[in-house]
């Protein structure tokens, strides 16, 4: 026993100091660990962000498309209503018209990557902001549009179908110039007390329409400078 007191008096240092290499080696150890840890997970965070912000930049420019091609329908309904009320003939623009004037367009907002970044945790995004907006855009926003589309859907089918398969002749797709609706008699037609109501109809829902294309849009915009400087944290 005193053998051993007397080495641990004369080598003290030397253990202390290998305790120490041996402690620091291991603290070491953990600390890269967790910084390669940390350093995977922010990667991981990224590259969801990453997809995330191409996925609503391809949005954004889906409903700035939609915005356009619906304010073309409701200008063509307006022309159409004009053209009955002053008892206009048909030009070659006409069944153009006609098509825009009874179609109607549809959003598509792909969920894929919102979904995969809900999955990993929105608590988890450094902005709270950017948390609120993202549940507010795809579980408030995109319900409430397809909700109202639907409605338009089958209205579309229940009413405007039957009303099209008796007064038109057929349809047909021109690859620059867009689809045709050829009316079986367009003087005829313009007697027709329900093309004045379709169309009618169809001018307010696509204003409606409208309304809504917009909000998401603007919606979109700020996700996407939101995306920005989560990304570049």
């Amino acid at each position: 026993m005193k053998r051993i007191f007397t080495t641990l008096k004369e080598k003290w240092p030397e253990y202390l100091l290998e305790i120490l290499v041996i402690t620091i080696g291991i603290l070491g150890a953990f600390a890269l660990n967790n910084w390669n840890e940390t350093r995977k997970e922010n990667e991981y965070k990224i590259g969801l962000l990453t997809e995330l912000k191409t996925s609503i930049q391809t949005g954004v420019s889906h409903t700035n498309w939609i915005i356009n091609q619906t304010e073309n329908r409701i200008n063509d309904v307006g022309f159409l209503l004009e053209m009955i009320e002053k008892d206009k003939r048909m030009d070659d623009s006409t069944t153009y018209r006609l098509a825009n004037a009874f179609g109607w367009l549809k959003v598509i907002l792909f969920r894929n990557a919102y979904e995969n970044t809900k999955t990993y945790g929105l608590h988890n995004l450094n902005n709270p902001e950017l948390q609120e907006k993202l549940t507010f855009v795809y579980e408030i926003q995109v319900e409430l549009l397809a909700t109202f589309e639907n409605r338009q859907h089958a209205f579309h089918n229940e009413h405007v179908v039957p009303f099209l398969i008796e007064h038109f002749e057929s349809s047909e797709e021109i690859s620059e110039e867009g689809s045709r609706l050829i009316p079986r008699d367009f003087e005829q037609l313009k007697r027709t007390p329900e093309v004045v109501h379709f169309l009618k109809t169809n001018q307010g829902n696509r204003r409606h329409e409208l309304s809504y294309f917009k909000a998401m849009n603007r919606s979109l915009k700020h996700l996407e400078e939101l995306l920005i400087q989560e990304i570049d944290q």
